[in-house]
């Protein structure tokens, strides 16, 4: 459905994604995680084609429809004239109104709300619209950008009900773990400017991380001791003239060898502070 292939984006001087590559198939609910400034609503842009690739592409179905909610809510919803009731901003004419009434209702709109002005309503219940025309829309894939910031838990309990009995296709960019845990198929983590992808939600996501990275631990302390051996012959025989075709061939073994990256855990940083030197004895004195 759609398929990002050794996708690289930088700003400026940052590298955002290097060589990423991902599959979003039909069905699938991802949870897309990482720290903040990973590069997570970029990706969500990228997608969009809302900002262009510096490698790589991304493939997509044929006349597929991708749903998002922008943060700038003027941009969905402030371009509809006349000026809107909350529900004809949601149904805008092209889909039925018992519809409508039934996912704002979900959403936690009451039946006096319908008719009120979407200027009257406060950002929380706006976005909450945007959200429901999207819902409405059905389009193929949804791409959504912290959904559940402006939802209480019973309206939340909705939403995600709404999600588990749909066929929709998303990538949801979520700190909610919880929700993450119950509506999420796959994980993808943006780590090291690649994409890490893992099926199960997110705490399934962490076992196999933590999995993953013992594997890769293993698996770049076995190289390196391997490029220790062959190196250590190389400086052994580099002199030997009958020893000369061994050691190029040992070079140019070493030259090709592509090495294995060691994880990081990114919320992990260590500090070293120096030690200070001591204060007088009098740290601050006033008069007067």
């Amino acid at each position: 459905m759609l398929q990002l292939e050794s996708v690289t984006k930088h700003f400026a001087t940052k590298t955002i994604l290097k060589e990423a590559s991902a599959h979003l198939r039909p069905g699938s609910r991802v949870g897309l995680v990482g720290p903040n400034g990973i590069g997570k609503t970029t990706l969500l842009r990228l997608i969009l084609g809302e900002q262009p690739l510096d490698g790589g592409r991304i493939r997509k179905r044929p006349r597929l429809r991708i749903g998002y909610l922008p943060q700038d809510l003027e941009e969905h919803l402030g371009n509809i004239t006349p000026p809107p009731t909350t529900l004809d901003a949601t149904h805008r004419g092209l889909y039925p109104e018992h519809e409508a009434k039934r996912i704002l209702s979900g959403l936690g709109f009451s039946q006096e709300d319908f008719t009120r002005p979407l200027a009257d309503l406060s950002g929380g219940f706006r976005m909450r619209v945007a959200l429901a025309h999207m819902l409405l829309s059905a389009p193929d894939v949804l791409l959504l950008d912290e959904p559940t910031n402006h939802l209480d838990k019973t309206t939340q309990r909705w939403f995600e009900d709404f999600l588990l009995k749909s066929s929709f296709t998303m990538l949801v960019i979520s700190h909610d773990t919880a929700f993450l845990d119950r509506i999420a198929t796959h994980i993808w983590e943006i780590r090291h400017h690649r994409i890490l992808e893992s099926t199960g939600n997110y705490t399934k996501y962490l076992a196999w991380r933590e999995a993953y990275d013992a594997a890769q631990k293993a698996a770049a302390d076995r190289q390196d001791k391997e490029i220790a051996r062959v190196q250590k012959f190389v400086d052994r025989f580099r002199y030997q003239a009958t020893r000369a075709r061994q050691v190029q061939s040992r070079i140019k073994q070493l030259e090709k060898i592509k090495r294995v990256e060691r994880t990081r855990d990114p919320k992990r940083v260590r500090f070293r502070f120096p030690v200070p030197s001591a204060s007088g004895r009098h740290v601050l004195e006033l008069k007067g």
